[in-house]
């Protein structure tokens, strides 16, 4: 089902009005955690995403990544 909240949220990552996608119908996946929403790419768009595997840490940051 779309949604478009007031805002949302991702650490310091601020969107309002973005586009979302949620289903409650969905089933808890195999992996054991649930996926309740979706984060559309206009929400990502103005940011750089850099997923730490090592880690487990996901960064966010305003701007383009550097070449």
């Amino acid at each position: 089902m779309p949604r478009y909240p007031k805002e949302l949220r991702l650490g310091d990552a601020v969107a309002k009005g973005a586009y979302c996608y949620s289903d409650p119908r969905i089933p808890i996946s195999p992996l054991g955690f649930d996926v309740l929403g979706h984060f559309a790419h206009c929400f990502y768009e103005p940011y750089t995403i850099t997923v730490d595997f090592t880690a487990m840490s996901l960064y966010i940051a305003r701007g383009t990544a550097a070449a």
